[in-house]
């Protein structure tokens, strides 16, 4: 789903830092207290894995779906 190298737009003032981690390390990196880490980037893995990685890597259905 990339588009471009990310990192912001520079004529704005962002500075925005890409983080690449493999799709099976993912919930390991949201569950590491030790990585410094917005509320927001933790919903956002956590539903990429209920609702995209879980369905169509591994086949399986959120339960609240079945």
């Amino acid at each position: 789903m990339k588009v471009s190298s990310g990192g912001g737009n520079a004529n704005e003032g962002e500075m925005i830092d890409v983080v690449e981690i493999p799709a099976q390390e993912g919930r390991k990196f949201a569950m590491d207290e030790s990585i410094n880490k917005p509320v927001g980037v933790l919903f956002g893995v956590m539903w990429f894995y209920d609702n995209v990685y879980d369905r169509k890597v591994k086949g399986t259905k959120r339960k609240d779906t079945e």
